[in-house]
């Protein structure tokens, strides 16, 4: 929804294909896609905008599971699932710590990983607070799945941030300056807040 209202501030025009998340930067880098939106600028002949997006990531417990997680050490036991690329986007030391663990578990759909977590097939959610509590509010109502006290272990001090990537100079340009309209009239912070209020 923020990719298409910037698109088209900046007179861009688009059609979606989805792909994993672990492709995505694969196909902009050999052009089987013009745009892919929500990654990071790895590789140097592409061509990345603004910062499109940041998340602050927690370790995300359930409340009456008493875990003690103060460090990223204290997952290296645990079951953990993430979003695909987690133990890269979250830089070393999280990924030596959940190197060795047989229970770390990378899944694309966030939808799948908010549902692992909220049946209890892992112990700890690793994923932003925002999209946590939108999926934790369309499961309880869609699956009527119940609503529970979840902690929030700030492990990750800094946010992840994510671009879009182009493989056209002149598209990202344009895309950044509808990105700039967008967070200029309120639109964006608008988008933003539909998802989490």
């Amino acid at each position: 929804e923020l990719f298409k209202a910037a698109a088209l501030a900046g007179d861009y025009t688009f059609a979606l294909v989805y792909v994993p998340y672990n492709r995505l930067e694969y196909e902009l880098k050999d052009g089987t896609i013009d745009v892919a939106v929500t990654v990071r600028p790895t590789f140097p002949e592409r061509f990345y905008s603004q910062e499109f997006i940041a998340f602050h990531n927690y370790a995300i417990t359930k409340k009456n599971a008493n875990l003690t997680i103060n460090t990223l050490d204290d997952l290296k036991d645990k079951s953990i699932v993430a979003w695909q690329g987690a133990k890269f986007d979250l830089g070393k030391e999280f990924e030596q710590a959940v190197a060795e663990n047989p229970k770390y578990l990378e899944e694309a759909d966030q939808r799948k990983q908010a549902r692992l977590f909220l049946m209890d097939r892992a112990q700890v959610l690793v994923v932003d607070e925002k999209i946590f509590k939108w999926w934790q509010k369309i499961l309880t109502q869609e699956e009527s799945l119940p609503v529970e006290e979840m902690t929030f272990h700030d492990l990750f001090p800094a946010q992840t941030v994510f671009h879009v990537g182009f493989i056209d100079e002149a598209a990202r340009n344009a895309f950044d300056e509808g990105l700039k309209k967008i967070k200029a009239d309120g639109t964006y912070d608008r988008i933003i807040s539909s998802y989490i209020d």
